[in-house]
């Protein structure tokens, strides 16, 4: 009887399990859980109780009668690590697909390799591949922290899995620092009592469009912290000596200067 038999299965916030006894397959309600390896007793056919957390062992024995996907770890995003398949799999995977793995554990770092089993709908972690070079997943990581270009990774041997992997996260990691930017962009301007209305990024500066009290400015400003401004968008050359003062402000002392200068209708733009 279902109601005899230990049931062993992983849980990610689902609400239910299935499993198969004597060749008949039983779908079971449980209770809201948090995610991990639990084993389960059927109260009867419809329905199951959480009896103990699963033990190594025993969730090493469901895993070895699934079969094998191998991935690279890309990127975390809270309790999900997303990996690239490498090619070859029996699944259909193609190496740009970015699948959902589930249930890893403190192996799992960026750019490892890592094996997987596949159920037909998930992909449970399994453990790190121990026939990846640790010192290749050293060089694309510390590479991510220096944003280098993927077109300026050089190391011999990395597979087109390998660049696929840190492209992905690479741009992730370049919008996450530029919606950061853009964010603190905007908070310098409102700090300062102007209205921001847009950033776009330029190869080596910043272009920003602001309102100071209904009236539209344009200033190119620089990427690094502090926002140092490169052009002001106004005229702030000194008369006497000629020198443009655009660079001895930033994007909140320049707002104020232009506050100033509306107020005694003295500003000449330039952008």
């Amino acid at each position: 009887m279902i109601t005899e038999k230990e049931i062993i299965s992983p849980v990610f916030y689902n609400r239910r399990i299935v499993t198969q006894i004597a060749g008949i397959t039983y779908s079971l309600d449980i209770p809201k859980i948090d995610p991990g390896w639990y084993s389960f007793r059927a109260v009867n056919s419809k329905r199951a109780r959480v009896s103990a957390p699963a033990d190594i062992d025993k969730i090493q024995n469901y895993l070895r009668y699934l079969p094998k996907v191998r991935l690279i770890l890309t990127f975390r995003k809270k309790e999900i690590f997303y990996g690239t398949p490498m090619k070859g799999n029996n699944y259909g995977f193609k190496v740009s697909d970015l699948l959902p793995i589930y249930l890893f554990d403190d192996t799992a770092e960026e750019f490892s390799k890592c094996i997987c089993r596949f159920d037909g709908a998930n992909l449970w972690f399994d453990s790190i591949d121990m026939s990846g070079d640790p010192i290749k997943t050293d060089y694309l990581r510390e590479s991510l922290k220096i944003l280098r270009y993927p077109n300026r990774i050089r190391y011999t041997g990395l597979t087109v899995e390998e660049k696929i992997a840190y492209n992905i996260k690479y741009e992730l990691d370049q919008k996450i620092i530029e919606d950061s930017k853009k964010g603190s962009i905007q908070r310098d301007i409102e700090h300062a009592g102007g209205k921001h209305l847009e950033t776009k990024e330029r190869s080596d500066h910043l272009f920003v469009t602001y309102e100071v009290d209904g009236e539209r400015f344009n200033s190119i400003i620089s990427k690094e912290d502090g926002h140092r401004v490169i052009t002001a968008g106004i005229c702030l050359t000194d008369y006497d000596s000629g020198e443009s003062g655009d660079t001895k402000f930033d994007l909140k002392s320049l707002i104020s200067v232009i506050r100033e200068g509306q107020q005694t209708r003295q500003i000449n733009k330039v952008l």
